[in-house]
Parts: structure tokens; sequence; C-alpha cells
């Protein structure tokens, strides 16, 4: 198993552990507060949004080293595709009008 932390600024950290290439568990920490996803690669998985509306989410390796999660909502796709660069890591956020967000992170602690 894989543990790594990841911090972008003070602001937001990702602790990711990696049991395998098919079950990724993330855990997002912020100001708010803290969340957990275990990501079962290939899976599609349902759930609801921060406004409690209705989403599904589907996990796969894109390029064989990259993380990707779509999320489909009534307000249209969102895919989030985390890729490791030497020790830290990008998120690439696309909105459902196509806007990219790129987030970059740096390895901290374990």
């Amino acid at each position: 198993a894989a543990h790594r932390r990841l911090a972008a600024g003070a602001s937001v950290t990702h602790e990711i552990e990696q049991t395998g290439r098919d079950c990724v568990d993330v855990c997002v920490v912020t100001r708010l507060g803290k969340s957990r996803e275990q990501q079962k690669v290939g899976a599609t998985r349902t759930g609801k949004d921060q406004y409690k509306r209705p989403i599904t989410k589907r996990t796969t390796w894109e390029s064989g080293n990259k993380l990707k999660t779509t999320t489909e909502s009534e307000v249209g796709t969102v895919t989030d595709v985390r890729e490791r660069v030497g020790d830290g890591m990008v998120i690439t956020l696309t909105s459902p009008d196509n806007v990219v967000a790129r987030r970059y992170f740096e390895r901290v602690g374990g």
C-alpha cells in the first residue's frame, strides 16, 4: 500500500492511500472540514452533491497513470483528473462549460 499526503498551500490537504491499481482511498481536508471517499476503479457509485442533488461518479485510469473521476449530475458532467508529477500531484478539473482549473500539490509529511 502506498500512502501520500499532499498539500496545496495551507487551505487544502489530500491524503491518498492506494492499496492497488483498483482501489484508492482519498481524504480531502479543507477549512470547512474533512471528507473521505473510497474510489474503486471501474465501479459506478451514487451519492449527493453539496446541495443534496443526486450524482453518479465513475473512476477510471487514463493514460496508465492519471486517475480520472467523472461526475454526472443534473448540472452536467465534471471531470477530476489526478496525475502524479514528480513527488507531487496536479488535479485538473473540467466544468460542464469546459472551464479548466488546475491545482498543484506538493508532498508533505507521510
